[in-house]
C-alpha cells in the first residue's frame, strides 16, 4: 500500500509566473507538495537545476577531504599513490554517483565541484594551496625580492636568493602564507666543483689538503685516479668542492697560486637501455649493447651481413662498417 505520510509531491515546472500546485490525495489524505525530493541518493528540485544536489555532494566531499589532510604530512604519512586511491574511493565515487542524471546541469553549477577535485589533487600531490601570484607576493614580503622561483616536478619550490642573508632568513621559515612548510638548502646547487693541478701535492694526503684549504671555502677534496695494468694510480689532479655556487678563479695552496678549472663529470649512461642521463635503473626498453636493438640479449645477438656491406656486431658507439667489392 501507498502511505500518504511517506509520500511527497514535486511539481517539475520552469514557469516563472505564479501557478497553483496540484492537489493530490491518497485516501482523502493530501500529499504535501515540496520543492525538492531525494530519490535513490539524488536530490531532484522542481526546476531540475540540480543545484541542491551538487551543494549536498560538495558538503559531503568537504568532510571527506579531512581524511586526506590527516594522512598527508610533509615528514610522514601516506604516499601519493595511496592518497590517490583514497581520493578515488571516498571522494570521486561520491561525485560520480548519479552524474548521468545531474550531468545536464548548467556548467556554472557543475563548476562548484571543481574546487573539490582541485583541493583533493593538491593534497595528494603536496602542492601549495595558493596561486603563483600569491606565492611571489608572500616571498617578497618575507625575505625581499629573490633571484628566481621555480616549481619542481615533485611539487616543491626552488627559490634562488641574491645573498647569504636572504638564505639565512628563508631557512628559518616554518609557516608560509599560513601553510606549515619545511625549508632545507639544496643538495647540489649551493656548491660548485673545480679542478686544480699541482705536482707537488701528489704525495700529500687529501685530509691534509682539506685542512689547509678550508679557510678558502673548500668543503671536500678528492684526488683523480687512473687504472693502469690493473693498478689504481694517483694523479696530480684534485677535485675541490666549494661552499659557494660561484667558482673562484684562483686558490692559494701554501705559497702557490693555482688556477681553478670547472669540473665536468662524465655523462651518466645506463648499460641496460643504452641511454644517457641516468644509470642503474633503466627507464626504457632493455636494449642490446652491440646492435642497439631490442628483443634479444647480448650473447644471442645476430651478426648482420648482406651482399654489399658487412656490419659487425659491435656496440653502437663503436660500430664499424666495411664495404666489400
Amino acid at each position: 500500500t501507498i502511505s500518504a505520510e511517506k509520500s511527497r509531491c514535486v511539481h517539475f515546472c520552469r514557469k516563472r509566473n505564479i501557478h497553483l500546485d496540484p492537489n493530490i490525495q491518497i485516501r482523502n489524505a493530501p500529499i504535501p507538495v515540496v520543492n525538492e525530493i531525494r530519490f535513490l541518493g539524488v536530490i531532484f528540485d522542481r526546476k531540475l537545476a540540480f543545484l541542491p544536489h551538487i551543494l549536498h555532494v560538495r558538503k559531503k566531499c568537504e568532510r571527506s577531504l579531512n581524511i586526506l589532510k590527516v594522512l598527508s604530512r610533509t615528514s610522514w604519512g601516506a604516499d601519493r599513490t595511496s592518497l590517490l586511491r583514497i581520493y578515488q574511493a571516498v571522494i570521486l565515487s561520491s561525485i560520480d554517483y548519479g552524474c548521468i542524471v545531474y550531468g545536464s546541469a548548467r556548467p556554472t553549477v557543475l563548476r562548484r565541484l571543481d574546487t573539490i577535485h582541485h583541493s583533493a589533487l593538491r593534497i595528494c600531490s603536496g602542492a601549495f594551496r595558493t596561486s603563483p601570484v600569491e606565492i611571489e607576493k608572500a616571498i617578497t614580503e618575507t625575505v625581499g625580492e629573490v633571484k628566481s622561483t621555480k616549481k619542481l616536478r615533485s611539487g616543491d619550490l626552488l627559490v634562488e636568493v641574491h645573498s647569504r642573508k636572504q638564505s639565512q632568513q628563508i631557512v628559518k621559515l616554518k609557516n608560509f602564507s599560513n601553510i606549515p612548510i619545511s625549508v632545507s638548502p639544496h643538495a647540489s646547487l649551493n656548491s660548485s666543483k673545480g679542478v686544480i693541478t699541482f705536482g707537488e701535492l701528489l704525495n700529500v694526503a687529501t685530509e691534509e689538503i682539506l685542512k689547509e684549504l678550508q679557510g678558502q671555502g673548500v668543503s671536500h677534496v678528492r684526488r683523480i685516479s687512473i687504472r693502469r695494468d690493473g693498478q689504481l694510480l694517483n694523479t696530480k689532479h684534485l677535485i675541490l668542492t666549494f661552499d659557494s655556487a660561484k667558482l673562484p678563479e684562483h686558490i692559494k695552496a701554501g705559497y702557490m697560486r693555482l688556477s681553478v678549472r670547472a669540473y665536468i663529470p662524465n655523462p651518466l649512461r645506463c648499460f641496460k637501455c643504452q641511454r644517457f642521463g641516468h644509470s642503474k635503473t633503466p627507464r626504457g626498453t632493455l636494449t642490446c649493447a652491440r646492435c642497439a636493438e631490442v628483443g634479444h640479449e647480448v650473447l644471442n645477438a645476430p651478426l648482420l651481413k648482406n651482399a654489399s656491406t658487412v656490419k659487425t656486431h659491435t656496440p653502437p658507439f663503436l660500430e664499424t662498417v666495411q664495404f666489400g667489392n
